[in-house]
């Protein structure tokens, strides 16, 4: 996502990406909510490993609880919507599988339907393995935060 970011600072945006955001000594938690709370957009990046993290799905909670003030603009990395609403199946099973050995029944009903109702946003679908048709979809996204 390193190229995303990039790409924004290039167009005259301040991205806001952990890894390139967090200085060193502040607490990253705290960092990161306080990234998406504080955005008017987000791009969230959906990608056959992303319900195998417990860290996107904690910040996807942020995203949507936040939503009515904010635009989340979603990227289908090799997934599908239906991928979203089916966790349990699909490309997430495995990832999710761990999950649910690790945590609560609650977090992860919670993220289910965090799950779900992501899906529910309109956004771009991209599933050729290619970095040069990925980088057509970000330059979509950079315009359409021009526009």
């Amino acid at each position: 996502m390193g190229f995303l970011h990039e790409d924004l600072k290039k167009h005259g945006f301040q991205p806001y990406l952990d890894c390139k955001s967090i200085c060193i000594g502040e607490e990253c938690w705290e960092s990161i909510e306080d990234g998406i709370k504080n955005t008017p957009i987000v791009v969230v990046v959906f990608s056959e490993r992303y319900a195998e993290s417990e860290w996107c799905l904690k910040e996807l909670h942020v995203m949507l609880e936040a939503h009515s003030r904010k635009k989340i603009l979603p990227i289908f990395y090799n997934v599908t919507p239906w991928d979203l609403r089916n966790p349990e199946r699909g490309q997430f099973k495995d990832g999710f599988e761990k999950l649910k050995k690790k945590f609560s029944s609650n977090l992860i009903e919670q993220w289910k339907e965090d799950l779900e109702e992501a899906s529910k946003l309109m956004g771009w679908e991209h599933s050729d393995k290619s970095t040069r048709y990925f980088i057509s979809i970000i330059y979509r996204v950079v315009i359409w935060f021009r526009y």
